[in-house]
């Protein structure tokens, strides 16, 4: 008995690399709610100081500087779908950390400015290493014709 492959047509590729481009906007919006410039007003609602403001505004720095690293971890480790669905869950569970932490302070006024402060460096750390992780991941399945339409396609509804 032979093994008979189809091959999907240029539409049905273009169509699948559609729907990968839609499923990273939750992500990317995820992680544009916990940036610095909307999390600031927070947390001077709820007394942060100079400290806590600069730490704050320094997380995203940080996430750009974890790429780096991201890289290595790569090169090094390899595994590339099982490190980006590992990364990806403890990114997700400190940014849900940072949220209900923040949900709490504000309805219930108890939790730690502290707490919430290292949340969000390490959701911001995490954020760096996913972002190298599920780029690489997306070179892999894009065909190499396509690479620059799909991530021009990426772009565009990402960022509006």
């Amino acid at each position: 008995m032979a093994l008979h492959v189809v091959l999907p047509t240029v539409t049905q590729r273009r169509s699948a690399m559609r729907r990968l481009n839609w499923i990273s906007v939750f992500p990317a919006l995820m992680m544009v709610a916990f940036q610095p410039q909307f999390m600031t007003g927070f947390l001077l609602r709820h007394g942060a100081d100079d400290f806590a403001i600069g730490v704050m505004s320094a997380a995203g720095a940080l996430a750009m500087a974890m790429q780096i690293p991201g890289v290595w971890f790569i090169q090094r480790y390899g595994q590339l779908r099982k490190n980006l669905l590992r990364f990806s869950i403890l990114q997700r569970l400190a940014l849900m950390g940072v949220g209900l932490l923040g949900i709490a302070m504000s309805l219930w006024g108890w939790g730690s400015m502290t707490a919430l402060l290292v949340l969000i460096v390490i959701a911001n750390a995490l954020t760096g290493i996913v972002i190298v992780l599920w780029l690489y991941f997306l070179s892999e399945l894009v065909i190499s014709e396509e690479t620059g339409r799909f991530f021009a396609q990426r772009s565009i509804i990402i960022n509006g």
